[in-house]
């Protein structure tokens, strides 16, 4: 029986040895990945400030410049911290919604009743960069239940450019596959 005893005891004393080894080990484990945790938001707001301090330098160096800078300016006194806005650049036009781009080309259109092709075609030349033909059907539908469209098949058209009997049939569905049917 000692002999036994003589063997676990020294068994014994290196499982204990390990267990305590995986749990400082698991401890320091865990803290270091707080810490990188913590120097990655700290990364992340750092590159957020950069890119913020990037995006103001691009706008004063391309529409004015803050007074009292090292660039030689010297204009009237102002406020320090105060940006000028020089004159001699226009700024760049606001970007418009894709639905007044929908209701200028349908405006615009050669024809009264036009497809989503031509209106996408027309919205496109007059922003400059192409309208994606997933945002032309939603906002021709949009119009359609403000009623400031109408539709006739494939085909839609601004209300205001329809005359009267126009109108009073865009308002019937599928008005010319009733007529076809009752012509046959």
């Amino acid at each position: 029986m000692i002999k036994l005893a003589e063997w676990i005891k020294p068994w014994y004393k290196r499982a204990m040895e390990q267990v305590l080894s995986l749990s400082a080990i698991r401890k320091r484990k865990a803290s270091v990945s707080h810490e990188i945790d913590g120097v990655r938001r700290r990364l992340g707001e750092l590159q957020s400030l950069l890119a913020d301090l990037d995006s103001a330098e691009e706008l004063v160096s391309k529409f004015g410049q803050s007074v009292g800078d090292d660039s030689g300016h010297h204009g009237a006194p102002v406020m320090p911290n105060v940006i000028e806005v020089r004159d001699d650049i226009p700024f760049p036009p606001p970007k418009r919604s894709v639905r007044d781009l929908v209701l200028e080309a349908l405006k615009d259109a050669p024809a009264v009743w036009t497809d989503a092709t031509e209106i996408q075609k027309i919205a496109s030349a007059s922003r400059g960069s192409e309208v994606p033909m997933g945002s032309i059907s939603p906002t021709l539908s949009l119009l359609k239940s403000e009623g400031l469209v109408s539709r006739n098949g494939m085909k839609v058209a601004l209300r205001e450019r329809l005359g009267d009997f126009e109108r009073t049939l865009s308002d019937r569905t599928d008005y010319r596959e009733d007529e076809t049917a009752a012509d046959q």
